[in-house]
């Protein structure tokens, strides 16, 4: 509650305040991108809507019950219970902790009585803070570095005191490779590290690193701590991007969407390179958008905030669908009819 009428620029200057106060010196702006890289572009609607998780050792009916009802009426609530058990090996005492998900059951989630337009919301949270934010995602959307780009690890001034740069820096001298990447305009892990080949996103392949090298802790802003071949860091580079999305080839791609097909927010906002709510709410309020009818969420169903352009507009967009050749079953679209990304790239050329 005391956190709901926060702004982004209200979370950044306490983070800055809390960095600050434990001897890392950060501006706001540091703050807000580090804030950025680590849950995704901030909305502050978003903000505001809460998210509860209730635990304990055991709950009452009557908790349970009040549970059910307040999901029902679209609050994102979860109840986890944790269990102490005193054990005996050999001759030693110990204690296991088990702890277990009451609500909702992970593998009935999708068919709890829960209001669809909640759901949306809640996955697009989660799907926003699965891909890459602030200068990350600014980097991305613009494709000003090239896939394969070679990145060199390196400690940012004053991030680290001596003894943990030294420590990280002779970890990777021992095998050069664990302070190489390969960069990819790939949101969901543009970085490949050379080390095992595999893709990590910035902020999890940097943890790695600061952990694997002898536990070094320490506050990760990714995209300061990986150099362009130039000398240059992520940061520096997408601050010359400016902080404004080019949504130009949204526009052209929704222009391209065929009669008798549909996509998800998502798909395409893996396409253009930003994350499905802030793509939802441009197309939400844009004049330029056209067979936004055409787009859908995950389920394949009509999303709960559709509007078309036009405010006298009053079409049921799914009827719509229909009469273009869509057909639905319970209220989703045939999944066959679906423009995966590949096949939206392929309609406005890679």
């Amino acid at each position: 509650a005391m956190a709901s009428r926060f702004t982004p620029e209200h979370l950044a200057a306490s983070h800055a305040r809390f960095l600050s106060d434990r001897g890392i010196a950060t501006t706001e702006e540091e703050a807000h991108t580090l804030i950025e890289e680590h849950a995704g572009i901030l909305d502050p609607d978003a903000l505001r809507q809460p998210r509860i998780v209730l635990v304990a050792g055991a709950f009452p009916a009557v908790v349970t019950a009040s549970v059910v009802w307040l999901t029902e009426m679209g609050l994102d609530i979860a109840l986890q219970r944790v269990q102490a058990y005193r054990v005996r090996v050999g001759d030693r005492d110990g204690v296991v902790v088990s702890v277990s998900r009451v609500f909702p059951l992970p593998d009935v989630e999708e068919f709890t009585v829960v209001p669809t337009g909640a759901r949306a919301r809640a996955a697009g949270r989660r799907e926003a803070r699965s891909r890459a934010g602030g200068a990350i995602g600014r980097l991305i959307a613009a494709g000003t570095v090239a896939t394969g780009t070679p990145l060199r690890f390196a400690v940012p001034p004053n991030m680290l005191d001596d003894a943990d740069r030294s420590r990280v820096a002779a970890w990777i001298a021992a095998r050069p490779e664990r302070g190489t990447a390969l960069w990819t305009n790939d949101a969901t892990a543009p970085l490949t590290w050379d080390a095992d080949g595999n893709s990590y996103l910035a902020g999890d392949l940097t943890r790695r690193i600061l952990v694997d090298s002898g536990g070094v802790a320490g506050t990760v802003q990714p995209s300061r701590w990986w150099l362009l071949p130039d000398g240059s860091d992520l940061t520096t580079r997408a601050a010359t991007l400016g902080n404004r999305f080019d949504w130009s080839v949204l526009h052209t791609l929704l222009a391209a969407l065929p009669e008798g097909r549909w996509t998800t927010y998502g798909d395409i906002a893996q396409v253009i390179g930003t994350a499905p709510q802030p793509l939802g709410n441009h197309v939400t309020a844009c004049a330029d958008c056209v067979h936004q009818w055409r787009v859908m969420t995950s389920s394949g169903r009509v999303a709960d905030n559709f509007t078309w352009s036009d405010p006298g507009d009053d079409r049921d967009p799914q009827e719509v669908l229909e009469a273009e050749g869509v057909t639905f079953v319970s209220g989703s679209a045939d999944p066959t009819l679906r423009l995966d990304p590949e096949q939206l790239r392929g309609l406005i050329g890679e």
